[in-house]
């Protein structure tokens, strides 16, 4: 099945095919505008005499292999413990350091969630509960190569990308991604697998159970509080975090 944006409606005996009809004309006319330019992160500053400045956001440099998403489920803040592998991905990996020292992937929600099958992030538009009929349809504005020696079982982070599983083009969206929540055999050698969960995937299996439209899109928010790049030694990755708002 294709794992970006909303699924089309192509049914094939060897592939699962989630169908939306309803959306099909949009994602049709959306086709050739999948990837929109990414505006430079900026935040403002506040000066002495109380002036507000634009300037360029200051981007973390860490480089760590571990990753710490924080997801909110019920109100209900839960740790989702990521091992990056450069060694099947590296350029993917590069690729999702990036955007995760920029913040880029912080207060997006889950856009889709398949039961015993999937949980899927990484859409900005999911950041505006406004633009919900979007979620799914937008991306960070380019593709990463294909790196496709890694497999998906259990737990296995992988990216999306637009088109069939068999489609001659396997580039990755630049931003989207997704994690198994069962082994996936026949999607090997189609998605690039750059990491795996080794802590928290009973968090994702619970996104995976939720009530969803449609679109597989939870009728709840889902969001992602933040993803961060932590040292695999960090007193952080020992501590569950548990508070309300």
């Amino acid at each position: 099945m294709t794992i970006l944006f909303r699924p089309l409606c192509v049914v094939a005996a060897s592939v699962f095919a989630f169908t939306s009809c309803t959306t099909v004309n949009k994602t049709l006319d959306r086709s050739m505008n999948f990837f929109k330019g990414k505006p430079a992160a900026v935040e403002e500053v506040v000066g002495p005499d109380g002036t507000v400045t634009t300037v360029p956001k200051q981007v973390s440099q860490a480089n760590h292999n571990t990753a710490l998403m924080v997801v909110e489920v019920n109100d209900v803040k839960r740790k989702v413990v990521i091992e990056l592998n450069p060694l099947v991905a590296p350029k993917t990996v590069e690729n999702f350091k990036k955007l995760v020292n920029e913040g880029y992937y912080d207060g997006m929600a889950f856009h889709r969630a398949i039961r015993n099958y999937i949980v899927q992030t990484g859409d900005p538009a999911s950041k505006a509960d406004d633009k919900r009929d979007e979620w799914g349809l937008t991306d960070v504005g380019y593709k990463v190569p294909a790196e496709l020696k890694g497999m998906h079982t259990k737990g296995a982070l992988a990216m999306a990308r637009p088109g069939a599983p068999d489609a001659a083009d396997k580039s990755s969206s630049g931003s989207q991604f997704y994690v198994c929540l069962r082994t996936q055999k026949r999607l090997d050698g189609n998605y690039t697998v750059f990491g795996r969960v080794t802590h928290g995937l009973d968090v994702l299996e619970a996104i995976g159970s939720v009530a969803v439209d449609t679109n597989d899109t939870p009728v709840r928010r889902v969001n992602v509080k933040s993803i961060r790049l932590v040292p695999a030694d960090s007193p952080e990755l020992k501590e569950e975090p548990m508070a309300r708002k």
